[in-house]
């Protein structure tokens, strides 16, 4: 019998756990005979005693104490890491400057390989009959030249028409010569707001002349509509269309351009803007092109353009189109109605237009964040748009039949809208009338209109009151809706219609009103509806001494 000596625990259960059984006898790994044997032993039975307590640790500590120190390869990394993210974000940067290389360069104030090259009108704009124009450096820093030419006259370059001419590349710039009218250089108006060419180091004048209206070429076409047109960015300014009575001994009937320039460097009025005569099929016309993108106001080139129409005294002259589409440019128009079109389309932006007298069957006027005001006489329609800007028109209209009546139509936003429609004639005629506006105040005034003229009204606005005033003779129904109340006032005279009848009205509902003279049949002539939000909506049939055409028969 053998004895194996085991040390004494203390703990009855210890001892009996260090017991050698037929379970723990057995080796727990078998991969050698000597391992075998080793674990066998007793001894190896015993556990040792549990590690002492130590107090527990914030995970502020233990995450510090398990942070390792950064070796030179974690430092290597994160270098390349922003070395790559630079190169990444100036690849991006040239992309951009490539995909809007001619911006760039123009806010730069360079053009690498094509600085020295102006530009070049569009084909759309049609064929090129001179951009080589000459300019007459009139003053420097806001100062004129002293050297004025001895007869006083200004030269001025005669513009032919003929084939296709090839461009020769910029202006021609004569340094000290001639001069410039004050009443030009003067800010003589506060509809523009800060006059945009003051304040400019340079000023120069550019005198031509372009082919009489009604002109005929070699090939038969005549030559009966005036257009302008731009393109880019690099100008701004005014635009006068004016009229000039010939004396009956004068033959020379070519349209007059004279330009007033003002600019703050050299390159601006040779290499950035370019002043052109076109021709585009039967039109004649003026194509201001500059380069886009400009990033320095000062780049801009300041046009203050004057085009001359001469007309035979006592009469007038029957164009077919006047086609404008100039951002940037203020329109004045005064061509007191010597000066007939078929259509006219004054299109510009961020600049307002000013009509002293404008003539044509169908007019077409819009603009943007700038007023409208004057007079237009239109024949068969009218559309009058702005946005953000008040409008006040007065419109001259010959009416139309029953059927197929005059349209006008005038809206603009934020802002007021006065309007004056004038039907002149003595006849019934037709004429539709709408009007639109939000935020200001609405004023329509309709003061005559024959007896049974056939007259539809639509207006609306908000935040404002509406009002409309209608002629004595007018015979309906008036559909007033404001939100706040709504009124009809009458001035009626005994008879409006000079025929035996005087007027009836009455109100079968609220904010309706029915007028007549004759018969109730007459309610079916005209309709008038006004609406306004947040406001009243009111009404005037005016008294019999409103304002009347002067004689009958149509527009002149």
């Amino acid at each position: 019998m053998i004895l194996i000596a085991q040390p004494h625990t203390g703990l009855p259960s210890v001892e009996k756990r260090l017991r050698p059984s037929a379970m723990n006898r057995q080796p727990l790994d078998r991969r050698s005979s000597s391992d075998a044997a080793t674990e066998q032993h007793p001894l190896l039975f015993i556990q040792p005693s549990p590690p002492p307590y130590v107090l527990p640790t914030s995970s502020t500590d233990r995450s510090r104490a398990a942070r390792k120190p950064k070796t030179p390869r974690d430092v290597c990394r994160a270098a390349c890491g922003i070395v790559v993210a630079f190169l990444v974000g100036l690849s991006g940067a040239l992309i951009c400057i490539w995909l809007y290389w001619d911006g760039f360069v123009e806010v730069v104030g360079r053009k690498k390989g094509s600085f020295n090259k102006p530009p070049v009108p569009d084909l759309a704009l049609g064929q090129i009959l001179s951009c080589d124009m000459r300019w007459f450096l009139a003053s420097k820093n806001g100062l004129p030249s002293h050297e004025v030419p001895d007869d006083g006259e200004t030269p001025r370059d005669d513009i032919e028409i003929g084939s296709a001419k090839q461009d020769n590349g910029q202006a021609e710039l004569v340094i000290n010569y001639g001069d410039i009218p004050s009443t030009q250089l003067e800010d003589d108006d506060d509809d523009f707001g800060i006059h945009r060419g003051s304040g400019a180091y340079y000023a120069a004048t550019m005198h031509f002349d372009l082919p009489s209206l009604n002109f005929t070429d070699d090939e038969g076409t005549v030559l009966d509509s005036l257009f302008l047109a731009a393109s880019g960015e690099a100008a701004s300014g005014v635009i006068r269309i004016a009229t000039k009575e010939q004396n009956e001994t004068t033959t020379d009937t070519r349209i007059q351009v004279d330009v007033v320039s003002r600019f703050w460097n050299m390159e601006v009025i040779t290499l950035h803007t370019r002043v052109c005569a076109m021709r585009r099929g039967r039109e004649l016309g003026l194509a201001f092109v500059g380069r886009k993108n400009l990033g320095d106001p000062r780049q801009i080139l300041w046009l203050d353009v004057t085009i001359t129409i001469p007309v035979r005294p006592g009469q007038s002259l029957d164009m077919d189109h006047l086609i404008s589409d100039v951002p940037s440019f203020k329109l004045l128009m005064g061509l007191e109605d010597k000066v007939r079109f078929r259509s006219a389309r004054l299109h510009s932006g961020d600049a307002p237009v000013i009509l002293n007298s404008l003539t044509a069957t169908d007019v077409d006027i819009q603009t943007f964040n700038f007023p409208i005001k004057g007079a237009v006489t239109a024949r068969k329609s009218a559309k009058i748009v702005t946005k953000n800007s008040p409008i006040e028109i007065d419109i001259t209209t010959d009416g139309g039949e029953f059927h197929d009546p005059s349209v006008i139509a005038v809206e603009t936003a934020n802002n007021r809208l006065d309007a004056v429609v004038r039907l002149a004639s003595n006849k019934p005629r037709g004429l539709n009338v709408q009007t639109t506006t939000s935020n200001g105040p609405l004023n329509v005034t309709i003061p005559h209109a024959a007896w049974g003229t056939h007259l539809s009204y639509k207006g609306s606005t908000s935040n404002a009151d509406g009002n409309i005033e209608l002629p004595s003779t007018f015979a309906g129904t008036i559909n007033l809706d404001g939100s706040k109340y709504s009124s009809l006032i009458t001035s009626w005279s005994e008879d409006p219609t000079h025929h035996g009848y005087k007027a009836k009205m009455k109100a079968p509902s609220l904010h309706l009103y029915q007028v007549w003279y004759e018969s109730q049949y007459e309610l079916e002539l005209s309709h008038v509806q006004l609406r306004t939000v947040n406001a009243a909506a009111q009404g005037m049939i005016l008294g019999d001494n409103a304002w009347r055409p002067p004689k009958d028969g149509p527009l002149p």
